[in-house]
């Protein structure tokens, strides 16, 4: 009989560790996946609400669970920055640098810390150095917007106004700990509204359409390779999910584009960049090839009856043709040569065309203009009449927000009225 106790006694024992060590483990896992969703939370309200209260405890409860943590301990340093309680933030940083030894958190001390000749800096002065002042913006039109700051200096809000006051939209931004964009949530007067969201590497991924009861009109995703390029654009209706558009890209090991294939809820063609041309009914089809220094030449044919020519300079295209075709025979086409600033932007263009086999004849030029962020503000078409007399036929403006996003884009008829408008 004790034998028998003798051998099942450490059975037991090492039964009862392995509970021990699987509770222990996955108590530990839950723990740690617990930390990392606090952590979240109080950056969203550090960083994009600006509650420095609910993130001070936030990030007080982390430091309890974890010690160790330094996320938390410069996230609880911020917070009472943007208190403007200075001493305190010291104090967190160094509990949490004498704790961890994390060169992260002697980095921040010292940026906080006073040297002897510095002189003593007021709360409310500190405060108004980390807390930006709301900023308004004038538009050509008349109307406006305001801007409000997260205690980095980002954009966390804006309000848009027209002419006469009244307000006609708004928008909140959310951040990642790192500073790129989470979120940006559009909301239009109507009661609409759309949310943009991003990865953590800035790279969009989705944008949902919501009607003005909440329900989803229709929403957007992208998918993109290990090298950043985008492989897929796809939309779908929200009432049942059924297919808007697609759009399906390959690339080669230079990164260029050699397939893509599109579907929409009416049709499905396919432009395929490949070595022989393909025609089948609806379905469009590309002859891609690229030149030593990868400039872009390729043709198009649709059914036998159109065509067309592009050249690249390896930064942007630099001119084109678009041709008619007719049993074989360039009837007519019109050729458009651009000019290309070092970013690649068109600034300008020529256009010729010709028909019937005459020479080409000068038709018309355009003109871009961008702001100091390289941003597109405004283009412009002319076209010759008959007289031989320049005339202008369409301008184009864009207002973009604090975000860089399109506010407002409107076009104007050649005599100057307005054509259309467009508010986000």
């Amino acid at each position: 009989m004790k034998t028998k106790l003798k051998i099942i006694i450490p059975i037991i024992v090492a039964v009862a560790a392995i509970i021990i060590a699987a509770l222990t483990i996955n108590f530990t896992s839950n723990q740690m996946s617990d930390i990392d969703s606090l952590i979240k939370d109080g950056y969203y309200y550090l960083n994009d609400v600006g509650d420095f209260d609910e993130a001070i405890a936030i990030f007080n409860k982390i430091i309890s669970l974890d010690p160790m943590n330094v996320d938390a301990y410069i996230g609880l340093a911020q917070a009472y920055q943007g208190k403007g309680d200075i001493d305190k933030a010291i104090e967190t940083l160094k509990t949490g640098y004498e704790k961890t030894g994390d060169q992260r958190l002697k980095d921040k001390l010292d940026e906080l810390s006073p040297s002897e000749e510095t002189t003593a800096v007021t709360t409310e002065t500190a405060t108004a150095a980390i807390v930006p002042e709301n900023d308004i913006v004038e538009l050509d039109n008349g109307g406006y917007y305001e801007m409000a700051f997260n205690t980095n200096g980002d954009i966390i809000h804006e309000d848009f106004y027209d002419e006469n006051g009244n307000n006609w939209g708004s928008a909140d931004v959310e951040y990642y700990p790192n500073g790129n964009k989470r979120s940006e949530t559009y909301y239009r007067e109507d009661g609409t509204y759309y949310v943009k969201e991003y990865d953590e590497n800035g790279k969009f991924l989705k944008r949902t359409n919501y009607n003005s009861d909440g329900s989803i009109y229709y929403y957007e995703i992208n998918e993109y390779d290990q090298n950043g390029n985008m492989t897929m654009n796809a939309s779908y209706y929200g009432d049942d999910n059924s297919l808007r558009q697609r759009i399906q890209q390959e690339y080669d090991e230079n990164n260029y584009e050699i397939y893509t294939e599109h579907y929409d809820s009416l049709r499905y063609s396919k432009e395929t960049y490949t070595d022989e041309s393909m025609q089948e009914e609806r379905t469009v089809s590309w002859d891609v090839k690229y030149n030593n220094d990868y400039t872009i030449v390729y043709t198009y044919s649709a059914r036998g009856n159109f065509g067309g020519l592009v050249l690249g300079n390896g930064i942007g295209i630099t001119e084109c043709y678009a041709y008619s075709v007719y049993q074989n025979n360039n009837d007519y086409y019109n050729h458009y040569i651009y000019n290309l600033d070092e970013d690649g932007r068109w600034i300008s263009y020529k256009s010729y065309n010709s028909d019937n086999g005459e020479s080409e004849k000068y038709s018309g030029r355009g003109e871009f203009f961008y702001d100091d962020n390289g941003r597109l503000v405004e283009e412009r078409s002319y076209y010759i009449d008959q007289e031989g007399n320049e005339v202008m036929s369409f301008k184009a403006t864009y207002t973009h927000d604090g975000l860089g996003n399109i506010l407002i884009s409107t076009g104007y008829k050649g005599d100057g009225t307005i054509s259309w408008q467009e508010k986000y």
